[in-house]
């Protein structure tokens, strides 16, 4: 047992998964988070925390539909995932089913922290 991220989806536009891995670089490279085995390109968002701050792999890819989790234990990289996940929400919107084992409003610090990361790279376009 330990806190896990859902992510569920039948399939997702290309060019749409373009703009959300370039906007997963810009939250990884602005959250100051460290992180290890990093990939962020046009079909995949992958990384991990560091050490005894990681745990699973975080694996977002386009080809990998279905249902899909990551089990973070709410270790620091926690947010980062959170924050990709929140942002395909808004990419995605109903082709995507996000879920997670705490009430959403637990998630508020974070959600803030990407709106303000988002407006200061001049990326609030998704926001709604």
């Amino acid at each position: 047992m330990g806190f896990t991220r859902y992510w569920e989806f039948e399939s997702l536009d290309s060019d749409k998964f373009k703009d959300f891995s370039s906007i997963c670089q810009t939250l990884i490279d602005s959250m100051k988070i460290s992180l290890e085995d990093v990939t962020v390109n046009e079909t995949q968002v992958r990384f991990n925390g560091v050490d005894e701050d990681g745990h699973e792999t975080f694996n977002f890819s386009l080809n990998k539909n279905g249902l899909n989790f990551c089990k973070t234990q709410l270790k620091i990289y926690d947010d980062v995932v959170c924050a990709c996940l929140y942002t395909a929400k808004l990419i995605f919107s109903d082709n995507i089913k996000i879920n997670q084992d705490c009430d959403p409003s637990d998630d508020e610090n974070i959600i803030k922290q990407v709106k303000s990361i988002l407006r200061e790279n001049k990326l609030n376009k998704i926001l709604k």
